[in-house]
């Protein structure tokens, strides 16, 4: 062929090409062919030979703002949601749950496309977060090595796979329509001619169709936000994702090696893109030779051809071996729905994250693709018509198989149109990752069994096309990779509670945030759970709280982490202990801890009640000889019970001219005694100086104050005239063995005025009180009531109260002690002797109940217990935690009982953390547990 006819031909050849790719002629050949055909001529003609390019296969075009866009003009939504919490809820509750998410899918429109993507992952970087905030925020704080053992102790955890946390992504899309610019071969080819010359009339053509489906896309997502904080109670249940947020998932789930050292890169945030037409500009103002024109920005495209996100997107070579495939050296598997379960009731998905087996990280992926209830409705008929033609013609020997389908048709038909449910095509995957080919066949294993257990459904991997069944797992490309029409063929004509059931919506609790939690708790099945009860954050009403649970259960080791985490956040505080459970904390940040049935006891300041340095009162709450009122109601109100025929006992008070000749009484002595401190003394010698009409009722009274201070157990707590004590970060009294009633008393009522010293003093400093064995202290009535005060005026305060006891049901044998339980926001349930008795005097729900029959005793590796606190999510907030402790934090919270570890062991613990160890700290670990008889109660010096 000669020069001068070789060109014509070929623009011949080259426009012929054009018009058949234009009028789709290429396309209705190659449907005519087949797919066998057509994946044949493609490999045929492919210019790779044996390998392939991983960025041709991917279905992205874009990603911009919050906009992520696909093959065939897909445009895709983000949001992630905070699971469902089902810690604590019955499965009435969890089928409630699932109709109300159903109701959901009934709405969207058909053709609609909408992808859950849940990460499983043994990631403890929270952790972090968390204990190096407090441990940074006050480096010389005595607890701050501990803080980074914490943090080495769940981070070791997590690489073991002991830790699990998830984060959930749901994906909504619509399909841009294909418009038709001009119809006929002549007018499509000028048209064709027309966008070479000048694109913009098309461009603006598909903008305004970008727009349409942009707005539905927008309608879509605002109804599920609002639809979702409706069951979950919340307003930060959602957040919508951006589209970088999405490259970013993607480019982790495609590099799966590389992720683990490097971040994703920048590509689709606002900023960037941004950036880039900004330079665009300047290199176009700059730039002389280029011509400037007037036509208006595409705003919505103003980043379009700049770069390409699919190969940034590919950093990693890809080799696809049988039913696996491996980035780089990293095997990877994709396991697709093969059949779908007999039943597919309530929230099925929560299976595999529940299961203490799948220790590694997985993926689970689902998709749904809602179709039009009409057209499916015919298209069952038609079936079911063509299978009863079937079935007449075989007369008396009907094929048992097209009898079963013609009865599942029927159900289908008749739920379609007398339910609320939606039909469409459901789509269901599990990815995992594993070092060598062999972990990772024991992990598939694994896999296939757990989702086995969801009422018998079955997954399978494919031999023949395992990496583009994975590419329908990428977030927004469910229908799979570039070239192929279809996406993921294992999907199943499904209805919409099916795909509620296959959804990954549940999970356990959250608890509190980061920025908020003072410590991380670990869940049953080793999810974590940062917590803090802190009411400076408005969570809580007042941070109150209640521990029970039967001895041994781990009471006392909670309450003593629930210490060293207040005393770590700067908080100052009073224990009342039973037995020494707290001395090694006490030790630890040289508290003081005074053990009331020693008779040394000095400067408690039964009757100290003038105001002193650092005691900040309003002067509303001063008399007018300017002494606080509520330390002259208490001395009252002592001295009243004093007067009692059998304080230990009766109820009942005082004649009330007794007690009004006893108030009197007691004003006199402060005001006749202005530089010192009353004494039991002064107040009988000013009842019996009592004149006119008071003076026989205060002979009495003095009489009976008489005999109390003759108390040879009492005496020297009521005639102590020392200045009272300095107030103390820690104070501890422990009243675990006194055994005279009317001292323990005594001692309560100094404990009362101690208590309003340290609530005054600095008000600035956040406080704690916590009571231990309120049981066991409370068995007297009119303990109650002191007890009950001294909760009153540290809430007055806004201090955090925790109290505990072995039985709920010392809660309830007196109204005193019934408030305190009512006012406890937050619940420490451990295994208990009687859980049903106990799920009645606490007012637990039907499924709190059956999480403590649940409840595993306690060992000396982990105890459990349920945590109920106020949240709006369905069933209040309940998480079962299993509480494990790092060696230096087991060693300091077991002040009584048998040992979680040794010194050496918490010694080597502490040592990991490379901080300073105070010798404070290291004195309260070489401390016994059980001191026994032989008890160093005395001040704790430093």
């Amino acid at each position: 062929m000669s020069t001068q006819t070789f060109l014509p031909t070929l623009l011949i050849i080259v426009l012929l090409a054009i018009v058949v790719q234009r009028i789709g002629l290429l396309d209705f050949l190659l449907e005519q062919i087949g797919r066998f055909g057509y994946w044949t001529i493609k490999w045929l003609f492919a210019i790779e030979g044996s390998w392939g390019s991983l960025v041709h296969k991917l279905a992205y075009r874009d990603f911009y703002g919050d906009i992520v866009e696909t093959k065939n003009g897909w445009f895709w939504l983000a949001v992630e949601i905070i699971p469902l919490p089902t810690d604590g809820l019955s499965n009435k509750d969890k089928n409630r749950l699932a109709v109300s998410i159903n109701n959901f899918y009934t709405i969207l429109p058909p053709n609609t496309k909408i992808q859950q993507i849940c990460n499983i992952d043994t990631d403890a970087n929270v952790a972090n977060t968390v204990f190096n905030r407090i441990a940074k925020a006050n480096p010389t704080n005595v607890f701050a090595p501990l803080q980074i053992a914490r943090r080495n102790y769940l981070l070791r955890a997590g690489y073991k796979g002991e830790i699990k946390t998830t984060k959930t992504y749901i994906f909504f899309s619509r399909q841009a329509s294909e418009v038709s610019v001009e119809s006929g071969f002549i007018r499509s080819a000028v048209t064709f001619l027309k966008s070479l010359y000048n694109p913009k009339p098309f461009l603006d053509i598909e903008r305004a169709e970008f727009i349409r489906v942009k707005e539905e896309l927008l309608r879509i997502r605002e109804t599920f936000i609002n639809n979702y904080k409706s069951v979950l109670g919340s307003d930060d249940a959602v957040r919508k994702v951006s589209a970088q947020e999405i490259y970013q998932i993607a480019w982790t789930r495609l590099n799966p090696e590389l992720a683990e050292r490097h971040p994703a890169p920048d590509y689709g945030s606002i900023e960037n893109q941004s950036n880039q037409s900004v330079s665009l500009l300047k290199s176009k103002s700059t730039n002389t030779n280029v011509a400037s024109d007037d036509d208006e920005p595409l705003d919505n495209f103003s980043t379009l051809l700049i770069d390409n996100p699919r190969q940034i997107l590919c950093q990693s070579t890809v080799k696809v071996e049988k039913d696996y495939f491996l980035f780089n050296d990293k095997f990877c598997q994709t396991v697709s729905l093969a059949r779908l379960p007999t039943t597919a009731n309530g929230l099925m998905t929560e299976i595999l994250y529940r299961d203490s087996q799948i220790s590694f990280p997985i993926v689970i992926s689902t998709h749904y693709h809602v179709k039009d209830t009409n057209h499916v409705n015919h298209q069952l008929a038609k079936k079911q018509n063509w299978l009863r033609a079937a079935m007449r013609r075989s007369a008396k020997n009907p094929d048992t198989v097209e009898d079963l389908q013609n009865d599942q048709y029927s159900a289908l038909i008749r739920l379609l149109n007398t339910q609320n449910l939606a039909i469409g095509e459901l789509g269901f995957s599990i990815t995992f990752w594993a070092n060598s080919k062999s972990e990772l066949y024991r992990r598939r294993d694994l896999v296939i069994s757990s989702v086995q257990a969801m009422n018998g459904c079955r997954v399978s991997s494919e031999g023949h096309c395992g990496l583009n069944l994975h590419l329908t797992t990428l977030p927004c490309t469910p229908h799979g990779i570039a070239g192929d029409s279809t996406g993921d063929f294992r999907r199943k004509l499904s209805l919409s509670r099916e795909a509620v059931a296959f959804s990954p919506w549940t999970s356990s609790p959250k608890g509190v945030s980061p920025q908020e939690a003072f410590d991380i708790f670990q869940g049953r099945e080793g999810n974590l759970l940062p917590w803090g009860t802190d009411p400076r954050y408005r969570r809580f009403r007042n941070g109150m709280a209640m521990i029970v649970g039967k001895s041994g259960s781990g009471k006392s080791a909670l309450l003593n982490k629930l210490r060293i985490n207040w005393l770590s956040n700067g908080r100052v505080g009073v224990s009342i202990d039973y037995q020494n459970s707290a001395i090694r904390v006490a030790r630890a940040v040289d508290g003081l801890v005074i053990d009331v049935s020693k008779p040394n006891i000095r400067g408690l300041g039964l009757f100290a009640i003038r105001p002193r340095a650092n005691e900040h009162f309003e002067p509303e709450e001063l008399n007018d000889e300017g002494l606080p009122k509520d330390r002259v109601l208490a001395v009252n109100e002592m001295l009243e019970i004093f007067c009692l025929d059998d304080p230990t006992k009766q109820e009942t008070r005082l004649d009330p001219e007794m007690v009004s000749v006893l108030n009197k009484a007691v004003l006199r002595t402060y005001a006749r005694l202005v530089t010192a401190t009353p004494i039991i003394d002064d107040f009988i010698v000013t009842s019996r100086k009592l004149s006119g009409q008071d003076s026989e009722l205060g002979r009495k009274l003095a009489a009976r104050l008489e005999l109390f201070a003759k108390n040879s157990g009492v005496g020297h707590w009521l005639n102590d005239r020392s200045e009272p004590l300095p107030v103390n970060n820690y104070v501890v009294f422990d009243f675990g063995y006194v055994n005279n009633a009317r001292l323990k008393l005594v001692a309560a009522m100094a404990l009362v005025m101690y208590l309003e010293r340290f609530v005054h003093n600095n008000p600035g400093v956040a406080k704690f009180l916590d009571i231990d064995e309120v049981g066991e202290i409370c068995k007297e009535p009119i303990l109650a009531k002191i007890i009950d005060r001294l909760v009153r005026t540290a809430r007055k305060k806004n201090a955090v109260v925790t109290v505990s006891s072995q039985d709920p049901r010392d809660f309830d044998t007196n109204k005193e002690l019934r408030g305190i339980m009512s006012s406890c926001e937050i619940k420490y349930i451990f295994e208990l002797v009687d859980a049903e008795l106990a799920a009645k005097t606490l007012k637990l729900t039907p499924g709190q109940y059956k999480a403590i029959k649940t409840l595993k005793p306690a060992t000396k590796d982990f105890s459990e217990f349920l945590l109920t606190y106020p949240s709006s999510a369905p069933g209040s907030g309940s998480a079962i935690v299993r509480m494990k402790y790092a060696p230096a934090e087991a060693r300091l919270v077991a002040g009584a009982g048998f040992e979680l570890a040794t010194y050496d062991e918490a010694l080597r613990d502490l040592q990991t953390s490379k901080m300073p160890i105070h010798p404070s700290l290291l004195a309260a670990m070489q401390t016994t547990a059980l001191v026994g008889t032989n008890r160093e109660i005395a001040k704790v010096a430093s």
